[in-house]
């Protein structure tokens, strides 16, 4: 599913909207943004759509590098 352009209500009624997503490991990772404050991003798993944190070895050996690959596009 593309979630791209999505957006999402956090339970402290903050919304994000999703800025870019990659699959990896059949998983899908989110980059959302703050719909109010630009400067409050977040590197997300959606799972059953709930927003989970992403394990910090994984994000960093090949989460964001998939990320600034897209980005580069």
């Amino acid at each position: 599913m593309d979630y791209t352009d999505k957006k999402f209500t956090m339970e402290d009624g903050k919304t994000y909207i999703v800025v870019e997503q990659v699959d990896y490991d059949n998983k899908v990772y989110l980059y959302i943004s703050n719909n109010d404050d630009e400067n409050d991003t977040k590197y997300v798993e959606i799972k059953d759509g709930h927003l989970l944190n992403i394990d910090p070895e994984l994000f960093d050996k090949i989460i964001f590098s998939l990320f600034m690959e897209k980005f580069r596009q």
